[in-house]
């Protein structure tokens, strides 16, 4: 399945808006040879140093953020079995979540509906197999 494929059927419910159609190309372009994409998302992402839009990608391998918007094209690939933690965070206007590693760590924040769609395959990465 594509980046975009994941996004429209499974978490998103509708396809890329114009400005984020650079950052769901970005991300397929991150993608490994034989890597399955299972979820992605719209998103604002955060870092310790950094905000910026992008779209996080969940595959059976890794957590993607990416953007391509051209001036503030960035990536941030972290193995699955590298994750020391991965926080959900669920509020009436917000859906978080923040992925960590020994190196580093960003957060993402959707509308809450989004959130709902992505939950189980963020709770697959936490060894809670709720999508099955």
């Amino acid at each position: 399945m594509t980046v975009k494929e994941a996004l429209a059927p499974n978490t998103e419910k509708k396809t890329a808006g114009l400005i984020n159609k650079a950052s769901v190309n970005y991300a397929e372009t991150l993608l490994l040879p034989g890597e399955k994409t299972e979820a992605a998302a719209i998103a604002n992402i955060y870092t310790r140093r950094d905000k910026f839009p992008g779209i996080v990608v969940i595959t059976d391998q890794r957590v993607i953020a990416a953007c391509g918007i051209p001036g503030i094209k960035r990536d941030i690939c972290m193995n699955i079995s590298d994750l020391e933690n991965c926080e959900e965070t669920s509020m009436i206007m917000q859906y978080k979540v923040t992925f960590r590693t020994r190196k580093e760590a960003f957060a993402m924040s959707v509308d809450p509906d989004v959130g709902a769609n992505l939950s189980p395959h963020v709770a697959r990465i936490n060894g809670d197999d709720l999508l099955h």
